[in-house]
């Protein structure tokens, strides 16, 4: 395994592991490797579910799970 790989995967171990209910789109953005602009085009076109707070976008942890279960 490369060590970018298992690095991200201890990133992404972490982040899961947390008591966070819902992570930023900056967050998401980097644990998945995707530009913001990504997470918010897919987030606006429905693609993403996720939940407006003011102006700021959350994304919920089981969001994140589950996109992490469909890539194994």
């Amino acid at each position: 395994m490369s060590s970018s790989c298992f690095d991200l995967r201890l990133k992404i171990s972490a982040l899961l592991k947390s008591s966070k209910k819902y992570f930023t789109v900056r967050e998401y953005s980097e644990l998945f490797e995707i530009s913001q602009s990504t997470v918010y085009f897919r987030l606006n076109a429905g693609q993403l579910p996720g939940v407006k707070v003011g102006n700021s976008w959350r994304i919920p942890k089981i969001t994140c799970e589950s996109v992490l279960n469909e890539l194994k």
